[in-house]
């Protein structure tokens, strides 16, 4: 994992995102099972471009961005994203300490109840902006 690695950055999680679009039939990308990138500082720009490439990774099953400052923006690229996902099945997400409001969690809970084989586990606690976030997921 790359966790606390505050370097990385949008900038850094692009460039990943390139490097596993160019080499999916390496052996690690076909292997990789768990990608930890918590507290990178990925923020909205990354995810974007992160979240293209990792959905073609077929046996990922565990992502944490936990602690990258995603907003309700970032939120909605990794809702929209799960819900394409072509892989064997993520089961795990983790999206704690980001700064998303009720608006990116209800995404987030919409999304990972509709996918083709539904999450297991979804860590969406201590966003700053989602005081109201219980609300959000009442609904499922």
């Amino acid at each position: 994992g790359l966790t606390d690695n505050h370097g990385l950055g949008p900038r850094g999680a692009m460039q990943l995102a390139e490097c596993l679009a160019g080499d999916r039939k390496h052996p690690l990308a076909q292997r990789l099972e768990g990608l930890y990138l918590s507290d990178t500082h990925v923020a909205d720009d990354g995810v974007a471009p992160l979240m293209s490439e990792l959905a073609c990774l077929t046996q990922l099953q565990r992502l944490a961005l936990n602690s990258n400052g995603i907003t309700d923006l970032g939120a909605e690229v990794v809702a929209q994203k799960l819900t394409a996902w072509t892989g064997k099945g993520l089961h795990t997400l983790g999206l704690s300490k980001n700064n998303m409001t009720s608006t990116g969690v209800a995404a987030l809970l919409h999304a990972a109840c509709h996918v083709a084989r539904p999450l297991t586990k979804l860590f969406l606690n201590d966003n700053f902006g989602a005081d109201d976030a219980g609300h959000a997921a009442a609904a499922f």
